[in-house]
């Protein structure tokens, strides 16, 4: 049995570039066999105003990092749940901001992925691509688990 198989509720966390890019996430979630229900993906916007203004769909929750206190609580009730919940795995794509960063460390998933990240310590298992598509980066991290037994 793969690492694959044993995985089914995953929390993606991604930069935000574009809305398209969100929808090509789900899409991609959907392409790799999981439950979109299943999943979350976490979407990191640069203030609050940009996450208010985005669209919702119920597998997405979007952080800004100006939903921390100067103290470092969390002021986003919406990621505060999420942080609660358990998952097997957790996925990093690229850089992240830090104070986000920091609140992924007290989630305690089965396995920890990174795709294409360049501070590798963190996390069991590192991957790199050339491509920055949804759809190959997950297909790529797929496959490569598939093998992994």
């Amino acid at each position: 049995m793969s690492l694959w198989s044993q995985l089914r509720r995953v929390l993606l966390v991604v930069e935000f570039k574009t809305l398209d890019d969100v929808r090509l996430y789900r899409e991609a979630i959907k392409a790799t066999g999981l439950n979109v229900h299943e999943c979350r993906i976490l979407i990191i916007v640069q203030s609050k105003k940009e996450r208010n203004t985005l669209s919702e769909f119920t597998s997405v929750v979007y952080v800004s990092p100006k939903d921390y206190s100067f103290l470092g609580s969390m002021r986003n009730d919406d990621v505060t749940k999420l942080f609660k919940t358990k998952f097997d795995t957790v996925i990093q794509v690229g850089e992240i901001h830090k104070r986000v960063k920091k609140s992924l460390y007290r989630i305690k998933p089965k396995i920890r992925i990174g795709l294409n990240v360049k501070k590798t310590d963190v996390f069991d298992i590192t991957l790199n691509s050339d491509s920055e598509s949804p759809d190959h980066l997950l297909d790529f991290m797929k496959m490569t688990l598939e093998k992994i037994i």
